[in-house]
């Protein structure tokens, strides 16, 4: 069982279901867009925080490479 997400517009409902969380998210983010309420719960029956949604098409934090390649230069530095 996926996500589901439910949208609804005065009498109009929508429904959907999805496997991958970002596919929900992204269908869930264009429903709302053009006037839906949208509500999508996990596989769990959790009703999801649609906030939460815009991280996951945040663009990468550049601090946080940067931490990734400093780490990594330490592993290849301890593994020599």
């Amino acid at each position: 069982m996926g996500y589901k997400i439910v949208a609804t517009r005065g009498d109009e409902v929508l429904r959907s279901e999805r496997e991958s969380l970002l596919i929900a998210a992204a269908k869930a983010r264009v429903w709302a867009r053009v006037g839906w309420h949208v509500v999508v719960t996990d596989p769990d029956g959790k009703t999801l925080d649609p906030a939460e949604f815009e991280k996951l098409f945040a663009p990468p934090d550049p601090r946080r490479a940067r931490l990734r390649e400093v780490s990594a230069r330490l592993r290849l530095a301890a593994s020599a």
